[in-house]
């Protein structure tokens, strides 16, 4: 499922950006936050989707959360040409820290700076120039004009139109179409407030690890929402595969998909089984599945309405190490494979052990060696191999 929904965030990606002359942010799963090499990894899987499809990197932010390895994997990816929008900030430790890692993009969330706030000690009256989330942002942006940094500030997350009109002047700004409709409606004179400082100062020592982390830590409000928002979104993410795999069915027969994306079908199958189960070996798969994707497609012959025909052709890997990549073909083609079976691969009693013994499921036979030819060519062989002491 994962493969399927980094698809769908491209597939929505992609489209976005035919409305649109500027880019799009596509986020990496939640639950890399806190692995930097898997979220490198994972951005540079969403950009090749989105090369796949014709869409150069120059036209995609990839969304990572602001982390201490979020912001180190931005650092590399930063390098690659990759440009990067670090959100779920709320301290000024990260801000900085993304300044000095060389981060395209950063996103202050003032609403829920804000709500924090409110929630604890309200503002009453509300005056927008003691609003913590607006007073967040604002240090930032003075931080990074006075220190020279590139980095482009958006403020996002707003609660209320005077949030927007008191951070006027800032980079970039994300509005909810409520809000934008309240402005548009709105007399009150539109001002610039924050203007870059005309004195340039040097920059200090990069934060260290143990530093960022001791500041970052120093502020209950950033340590407790930074940690809520990734929660969430792990939800998200967790609601969005679940969804899938409820509804989304693969055919090898499907013409809208291409060889290539039926074959990556079988690797981020494969993938996710192995990677659940912490046993079992992807490599075979990998590597085999464009060459297993074709014989099945064109050369073998089989029914999966009628898996026990008895002139079918076996597929059957003398490889038990590519037990999940038949796995993955019989659910994709229609065979009685549900995916909550391919969730269990290597699990007693499941359909998908890994070594299943000849003779327990309809199309199954023992990995360790083939189960032959259909019963036409056995017959046809027996007439030619009499003499060698039986038909095969």
């Amino acid at each position: 499922m994962a493969h399927a929904c980094d698809k769908l965030a491209v597939n929505f990606g992609a489209e976005i950006l035919k409305s649109i002359p500027g880019r799009v942010s596509t986020e990496v799963d939640a639950r890399l936050s806190f692995n930097r090499e898997k979220s490198i990894e994972k951005a540079r899987h969403l950009v090749a989707l989105y090369q796949e499809m014709g869409i150069d990197k120059s036209r995609i932010l990839i969304k990572l959360a602001s982390t201490w390895e979020g912001i180190r994997a931005a650092e590399v990816l930063e390098k690659e040409g990759i440009h990067c929008n670090l959100t779920l900030l709320f301290s000024f430790a990260q801000a900085r820290a993304c300044a000095e890692a060389g981060v395209y993009l950063i996103s202050p969330f003032v609403g829920r700076i804000y709500d924090w706030y409110q929630a604890r000690k309200p503002l009453e009256p509300y005056v927008v120039e003691e609003d913590p989330g607006v007073k967040s942002v604002r240090n930032i942006y003075d931080y990074f004009k006075q220190h020279k940094y590139n980095t482009i500030v958006m403020g996002a997350s707003f609660r209320r139109t005077e949030q927007i009109l008191a951070l006027v002047g800032c980079d970039r700004l994300t509005i909810a179409p409520p809000l934008l409709k309240e402005l548009q409606a709105s007399d009150t004179p539109v001002v610039r407030k924050l203007i870059p400082a005309s004195q340039i100062l040097p920059r200090p020592v990069p934060l260290s690890e143990a530093e960022f982390r001791w500041e970052h830590n120093q502020d209950p409000m950033a340590v407790e929402k930074l940690a809520e928002g990734i929660r969430l979104f792990a939800v998200d993410q967790r609601k969005l595969e679940d969804l899938l795999a409820a509804n989304c069915h693969f055919s090898l027969t499907e013409k809208n998909m291409s060889r290539r994306e039926l074959a990556n079908a079988i690797r981020a199958l494969s993938m996710d089984a192995v990677q659940k189960a912490n046993s079992g070996h992807p490599g075979a798969p990998m590597g085999m599945a464009d060459i297993a994707e074709v014989l099945w497609n064109d050369f073998l012959k089989h029914n999966p309405q009628n898996p026990d025909w008895v002139d079918r052709d076996r597929f059957i890997l003398s490889n038990g190490h590519a037990s999940m990549l038949l796995y993955s073909l019989l659910h994709l083609t229609g065979y009685d494979l549900p995916l909550s079976e391919l969730k269990q691969f290597r699990q007693l009693h499941s359909k998908t052990p890994g070594h299943p013994e000849h003779g327990l499921y309809p199309w199954g036979g023992n990995h360790h060696r083939p189960a032959g030819p259909g019963a036409g060519e056995r017959r046809r062989d027996g007439h030619r191999r009499t003499d060698a002491g039986g038909a095969i």
